[in-house]
């Protein structure tokens, strides 16, 4: 019988304190690691072994999708089928497909290009400046040196927001490879932003008298726009 609660979950992983594993029921296992790593894993029993098989992280796999994925593995284990063997198996054979750009195009098909609204803001970003550098590397070649080395000179050209982001996307790449396989240890893994662009901060630009007589002739212009509106951005 299912035990556990999302709302439970939050709690352990905001106290950030190590679980070796809270049972939801039926094998179904929560942890957290020492870095703050939310997993599930599934237990079971075959040829009188016992077994695990991480079936994803929270919250990127849910409460109710891990419950579905382990009722799927448990029939597989009651065939008499070693489901982390299988899993092993596949990762094994994932990991002849070794580039840097291999692992980015399937981390774009079966993430960005899906679930974002623009995913072509983040493809550029690989396309100008980590896939130029990183590229044609083997993803288990790739060290927390090389990504460092490219988020500093993304920054050195005077873009630190883009190192930024960079430093974000390279995070979730790795990590979506070591699922596959093709990464033992995610190299940003450890890399803050203060390594890559540092803080964000709102940059305040005021408008040039040529800018403003620009937007004033526009705004007498629109049929919609107010006349007090000219008065309120001067108060301003």
């Amino acid at each position: 019988m299912s035990s556990l609660s999302d709302l439970q979950i939050r709690g352990w992983i905001k106290s950030n304190k190590p679980i070796a594993g809270k049972s939801d029921g039926g094998g179904l296992t929560f942890t957290l690691s020492r870095s703050g790593i939310a997993s599930w894993v599934l237990r079971y029993r075959i040829a009188g072994k016992a077994k695990e098989l991480t079936l994803g992280r929270y919250p990127d796999l849910s409460l109710s999708e891990a419950r579905k994925s382990a009722a799927v593995k448990r029939c597989e284990v009651q065939q008499v089928i070693d489901v982390a063997a299988v899993k092993q198996q596949k990762l094994a054979e994932a990991k002849q497909k070794g580039t840097v750009k291999d692992l980015t195009e399937l981390w774009l098909n079966n993430t960005i290009r899906r679930k974002h609204k623009h995913p072509q803001v983040t493809e550029r970003v690989f396309k100008r400046d980590i896939l130029p550098a990183l590229g044609k590397k083997d993803t288990t070649t790739i060290t927390t040196g090389d990504v460092t080395r490219l988020l500093a000179k993304i920054n050195a050209s005077g873009r630190p927001t883009i190192a930024n982001d960079a430093l974000r996307y390279l995070k979730s790449l790795f990590d979506y490879g070591e699922m596959l396989g093709m990464v033992e240890r995610n190299p940003a893994e450890r890399i803050r932003n203060h390594h890559a662009g540092g803080q964000e901060k709102a940059r305040i630009r005021a408008l040039s008298q040529k800018e403003l007589s620009t937007l004033f002739d526009a705004m007498d212009k629109a049929v919609a726009s107010p006349r007090y509106s000219r008065h309120l951005i001067a108060l301003h």
